[in-house]
């Protein structure tokens, strides 16, 4: 429709109605924080934060990297029949010694 367009690449009749800026929040991280999952509305729609952490999780302790964690959250969303889009990237936190 015609606010999918406006969000997308901002229409100047509705930017009075659709606002542009971002949602941002700054936290501090623990030091135990492993990763950070930044997703849109197509998983978050049809997953908890919790069940979204355990599905990850789960792919980091057997040695997958956090693309697979990501890669197994759309999947899930498509899956449980989201109908929004779906992208997702896991940000992997832990120090790596090389």
């Amino acid at each position: 429709g015609v606010l999918a367009v406006a969000r997308a690449i901002g229409d100047a009749q509705l930017k009075p109605y659709v606002p542009a800026d971002p949602d941002v929040c700054v936290a501090a991280r623990a030091e135990e924080t492993w990763f950070v999952i930044l997703a849109t509305d197509g998983l978050w729609d049809v997953m908890s934060d919790k069940e979204a952490v355990e599905l990850v999780l789960e792919r980091l302790l057997d040695g997958s990297s956090q693309f697979r964690g990501a890669r197994r959250l759309c999947h899930e969303a498509y899956t449980r029949g989201t109908t929004d889009n779906i992208s997702v990237i896991v940000v992997d936190l832990r120090r790596r010694r090389f």
